[in-house]
C-alpha cells in the first residue's frame, strides 16, 4: 500500500482546547503507524523547529520530505494554496470561528473519530489510488480504477453476462462515466459497485457492491452483482455478497438492503434467498417491473 509518511498540521492546532484530547489520540495512532507529524505555519511552510515534534523520535531533515509522501490537514486558505502548489494532498479542518476553507479533498469539522485508516483512505483518494474494501477466503474486493476498463469490458463480453444486465457504454463513453463515478460516487459516498478479483490469480471475476437509490421520499441501499460464467455455481457470489452485507452492517447507517431482479433470472433469486433476503413482491424502476427482495441488516450473521 502507498502509505503517507508525513502528516502536516497547523502548529496552532495544539492551542485549540476542545481538540487537544482528540489530537493526542490521533498523534499516538500516527506514531504507532510510523507516520511523522510535522507542524506548518499559517502559510503551509514547515516550522524551523519541527524536529521537536517528530512522532518517531528519529531526526529527519526537511529536504527529505517529498510531497508525494505527505498529507496536509489545513486550517488556513494559505495552507491549502501551498499544498496545491506543491502537489500535496490536502484535507481541511474548519473549527468554530476559524477561516472558511474551500478547494480541499474533504472538509472536516473536528478531529473526533479521526483515525489513521480514514487519513490513509483520503490520501489514496487524493492520489487516485483505489481503496481496498474487503477480502474473503477466495476473493479481494476493491474500487475500480480506469486501468481496469479493458478487463471490465472482457467480463461483460462473456456469454450470458448481460442477459439480465445493462451492457457497458462504448469504450470512450464508459471511460467518462467511470471517471465521474470514481469522483462522485466513490468520492462522495465511499462505496458503490466494486471489482471482485480472485485472491490467488488476481483475475477479475466479477463486480458487486451497494448503491443508493431514491424511491419516493426514501433513500434506499441496493445490492448489485455480476460474476463471470466460469465462476457460477461455485459459491463465489454467496461468499462475496455475504461479506458485503456484513460490511454494510458495520459501516453504513442503513437498516436494510434492497435487491431488484429481472423476471426470469432464477439464479439471482436463488442467491438472494440463500443470502437471507425476503420476497417483497414486485417494484417498478424507470417504468420497468422487477422482482423485489429485501434484507433486514439486523439479521446479517444471525
Amino acid at each position: 500500500m502507498n502509505m503517507f509518511r508525513y502528516f502536516l498540521y497547523d502548529e496552532k492546532l495544539l492551542d485549540v482546547p476542545m481538540e487537544k484530547e482528540y489530537w493526542k489520540n490521533l498523534h499516538r495512532s500516527l506514531q504507532e503507524a510510523g507516520v511523522v507529524c510535522v507542524p506548518v505555519d499559517k502559510h503551509g511552510k514547515i516550522s524551523p523547529d519541527w524536529e521537536k515534534n517528530l512522532v518517531t523520535g528519529t531526526k529527519a531533515q526537511q529536504t527529505e520530505i517529498e510531497p508525494g509522501q505527505c498529507l496536509m490537514l489545513a486550517m488556513t486558505g494559505q495552507q491549502v494554496t501551498y499544498a496545491k502548489e506543491h502537489f500535496i494532498p490536502v484535507l481541511g479542518l474548519e473549527l468554530p470561528g476559524q477561516e472558511q476553507l474551500s478547494g480541499v479533498q474533504m472538509l472536516l469539522l473536528g478531529l473526533e473519530d479521526l483515525d489513521v485508516d480514514f487519513l490513509q483512505k483520503q490520501f489514496q483518494r487524493c492520489l487516485g489510488i483505489p481503496w481496498d474494501i474487503l477480502s474473503t477466503p477466495r476473493c479481494l474486493v476493491r474500487e475500480l480504477e480506469l486501468a481496469d476498463l479493458p478487463e471490465l469490458f472482457a467480463l461483460y463480453e462473456k456469454p450470458h453476462v448481460t442477459d439480465y444486465l445493462e451492457p457497458l457504454y462504448v469504450y470512450d463513453e464508459e471511460k467518462i462515466y467511470q471517471q465521474e463515478y470514481i469522483a462522485n460516487v466513490y468520492g462522495y459516498f465511499g462505496y458503490g459497485m466494486w471489482l471482485v478479483r480472485h485472491r490467488d490469480t488476481g483475475e477479475l471475476i466479477g463486480r458487486a457492491g451497494v448503491e443508493q437509490r431514491i424511491v419516493g421520499d426514501e433513500t434506499q441501499l441496493e445490492l448489485g452483482y455480476v460474476f463471470a460464467p466460469e465462476y457460477w455455481h461455485q459459491g463465489y457470489a454467496t461468499e462475496v455478497c455475504t461479506a458485503i452485507l456484513e460490511w454494510v452492517h458495520r459501516h453504513l447507517d442503513f437498516d436494510r438492503v434492497e435487491a431488484m431482479v429481472e423476471p426470469g433470472n432464477e439464479a439471482s433469486v436463488r442467491l438472494l434467498l440463500r443470502l437471507g433476503f425476503s420476497d417483497m413482491g414486485t417494484a417498478t424502476r424507470d417504468g420497468k417491473k422487477f422482482l423485489h427482495y429485501r434484507m433486514i441488516l439486523s439479521d446479517v450473521g444471525a
